[in-house]
C-alpha cells in the first residue's frame, strides 16, 4: 500500500532567472531561487516575483525560497578545500562534460586552467562555504537581502561524513527564528 497524503503536495517553481520568477508569479505558486547554481540576482527576481504574483486558489500570498551552497567546516580553508569537489563536478557540466561528484583526490590531481578557477570563484561568490562565523554572515545575511520567504541548505561533499558534519555545523549557525534577523 502506498502512503497517501491528506492533500497533494504543493507546485513550486525553482529557477534562477527573471523568467522562472515571472512563470511562478502568473501561476500564483511559491518561487524558489537557484542561488546555488551561483548565477544571477536572487534579489531581483524574488523582488519580481513578489511584485508580479497573481493570488491563486491555493496561494493567496506569494512565498519565496532561495537556495544555498553550503559548506562548513571548522575552518574556511577546510570548507573551502572540501567545496572543491562541487567546483569541478560544476565546472565539468558547464563545459558540457558532465561527470560524478569528484573525490578530494581528484580535485587535488586536476589540472585547473584559469577558466576553471574563475568559474569556481564566481560559483562561490555568495554561497556559504566556510567556518561556522562566516556562513553565519551569509545564512542570516541572505534571506533580508533578498525578501525570501524561507532559506533552503544544498550540499555537495564527496564524503558523506563530511556533508553530515557540515550540516550539523550549519544548523548551530540558523537564528531562531530566521525571519527575527
Amino acid at each position: 500500500m502506498s502512503p497517501r497524503a491528506a492533500r497533494p503536495p504543493s507546485v513550486w517553481i525553482l529557477g534562477s532567472s527573471p523568467a522562472g520568477a515571472s512563470l511562478a508569479a502568473a501561476l500564483g505558486v511559491p518561487f524558489a531561487f537557484a542561488h546555488h547554481f551561483g548565477r544571477g540576482d536572487a534579489a531581483a527576481a524574488i523582488e519580481h516575483y513578489k511584485r508580479h504574483f497573481e493570488p491563486s486558489a491555493a496561494f493567496p500570498e506569494p512565498y519565496a525560497m532561495v537556495t544555498l551552497l553550503t559548506v562548513v567546516a571548522e575552518t574556511d580553508a577546510e570548507a573551502s578545500q572540501l567545496a572543491g569537489s562541487a567546483d569541478l563536478m560544476f565546472r565539468s557540466m558547464s563545459a558540457g562534460r558532465p561527470i560524478l561528484l569528484p573525490s578530494l583526490e581528484e580535485v587535488d590531481a586536476h589540472d585547473w586552467t584559469a577558466e576553471d578557477l574563475a568559474f569556481s570563484r564566481q560559483r562561490r561568490r555568495g554561497q556559504a562555504i566556510g567556518s561556522p562565523q562566516t556562513v553565519r554572515d551569509v545564512i542570516t545575511e541572505l534571506p533580508a537581502r533578498t525578501g525570501a520567504d524561507e532559506l533552503m541548505l544544498t550540499s555537495q561533499m564527496y564524503r558523506l561524513a563530511d556533508r553530515v558534519r557540515s550540516l550539523e555545523l550549519a544548523a548551530e549557525q540558523i537564528p531562531t527564528p530566521l525571519a527575527a534577523q
